[in-house]
């Protein structure tokens, strides 16, 4: 389970950097002016419906009034009546097709509103009108940002470096930071934020960042460094913790890891949040074999959240492993009436076998009511069957019985292979008088599906 991820400073403005200028226009049509005047000296009052009255009224004596439509444009975004807004931009467009304000702050208006690809469109326009322009640039590198389109929006801060003032705003660096990481070009995301740190040292958002980074990039011992400074600065700040344990994890330090994990149920009082820290802190000491402190975790989880089948289940893993067959039969069973979890089903059949006992015809007419359509399930069980027939001398593994599985379960064409733990069937198998046969049955098995 990831916690976090990127989680500090998208910036992309709401507003943007174009000009909304409001002009005191003279005209000769004096009336029209009259009511543009007195909507000017409102706007500056900051009194902006009336301002607003009194432009409508100058747009009503003069129909060709683009000023006045600029104003009242920038009157119904400043009190988000974006529609409007829009509308009146327009207007002007229409009359003063080359006003690059109006493109700008229509463009501004379509960000603000999230309709980026409108956005995209007019901030082009003005590119047309204005030539190179370093803060439109950027203004569509945070735009195909918000569209996902990385590339793009990368495209558009390499050019607005390359205009003065050479340089792109700190929420800008981010942007393009996390668009190279989008794109899983790591090391150039780490570079960015590296350049970053050196103008602003003490940035928690950008030591973080930097720490997730090298988590990505296999760094772990640097990661390692940023998070112990991290806490330093904000020692109850979870999301630190929980990157210290990704970092951790790398280098195998499981003890670390348990100890980070304990620092944490200091800090978290959510209940799923809780049973997430035990069941880190359970597979922490299951790698370092610590079985019975690994039992002592789950039983915590267990204690708000009684239902939870998967940490039942795992508890009858351990138990498995302990070889105390009696609990890890029950304790799936438990599980089980909880969930129709399928793999608890294939253990308590592989109990069965390794323990040469008949399989509980209940408990199959159960699974293969509820997994028939789950080849990948279905065929464990049918392997035990075929291995328990063979230890029992009622099968021979011949090539007779290979066509009929490979007829009812063909190869597994897919890539990956399909995990199991085969060392009970294993130690089984040792202990039978025809294991070579039961060894090359169950070779062709693994083999064939595509089992580890």
């Amino acid at each position: 389970m990831l916690r976090f991820y990127f989680l500090i400073f998208l910036f992309i403005s709401s507003v943007g950097f174009a000009q909304d200028k409001v002009t005191p226009t003279i005209f000769n049509d004096s009336a029209a002016y009259e009511h543009f005047s007195s909507g000017y000296l409102l706007l500056k009052l900051d009194r902006y419906f009336q301002a607003i009255e009194e432009y409508e009224k100058a747009i009503r004596l003069k129909k060709d009034f683009a000023d006045a439509y600029f104003n009242l444009a920038f009157l119904y975004k400043k009190t988000k009546q974006y529609q409007k807004a829009i509308t009146y931009y327009k207007k002007v467009i229409v009359l003063e097709n080359n006003n690059k304000l109006a493109y700008l702050n229509l463009a501004n208006v379509y960000k603000l509103t999230k309709k980026y690809k409108l956005a995209v469109k007019f901030y082009k326009k003005a590119l047309t009108l204005k030539a190179q322009n370093n803060k439109i640039y950027m203004t569509l590198g945070s735009v195909y940002y918000a569209l996902k389109e990385y590339k793009q929006a990368i495209l558009y801060y390499q050019k607005a470096l390359k205009l003065p003032p050479y340089k792109i705003p700190v929420y800008a660096s981010f942007n393009l930071a996390f668009s190279y990481e989008r794109l899983k070009q790591y090391q150039k995301s780490l570079t960015i934020f590296n350049k970053v740190n050196q103008l602003v040292p003490n940035s928690i958002a950008i030591m973080s960042n930097r720490a997730l980074l090298l988590v990505k990039l296999n760094k772990p011992q640097s990661a390692i460094n940023i998070y112990h400074r991290l806490l330093k600065k904000d020692a109850k700040n979870v999301d630190f913790y929980y990157g210290l344990i990704d970092a951790l994890s790398l280098l195998n330090k499981q003890q670390e890891i348990i100890v980070t994990y304990q620092k944490l149920l200091k800090l978290e009082t959510n209940k799923r949040d809780l049973a997430y820290i035990y069941f880190g802190i359970s597979q922490a000491h299951l790698k370092l074999k610590q079985y019975q402190l690994a039992i002592k975790s789950y039983q915590k989880i267990l204690e708000f959240s009684p239902k939870d089948y998967q940490v039942w289940t795992n508890l009858a893993n351990i138990y498995y492993d302990l070889k105390d067959y009696d609990k890890a039969i029950k304790l799936y069973k438990k599980a089980l009436s909880i969930y129709d979890d399928g793999l608890a089903y294939v253990n308590l059949f592989e109990l069965s076998l390794v323990l040469n006992k008949p399989f509980d015809t209940q408990l199959i007419t159960k699974f293969t009511k509820k997994f028939k359509a789950d080849k990948q399930l279905v065929v464990f069980l049918n392997i035990f069957k075929i291995l328990k027939n063979i230890s029992q001398n009622k099968r021979v593994f011949d090539e007779k019985l290979q066509n009929v599985f490979l007829k009812k379960y063909p190869p597994n064409k897919n890539k990956k292979s399909f995990s199991f733990n085969w060392n009970q069937i294993n130690e089984w198998i040792a202990k039978q008088k025809n294991k070579t046969q039961l060894l090359t049955a169950l070779n062709f098995f693994k083999n064939n599906q595509k089992m580890k």
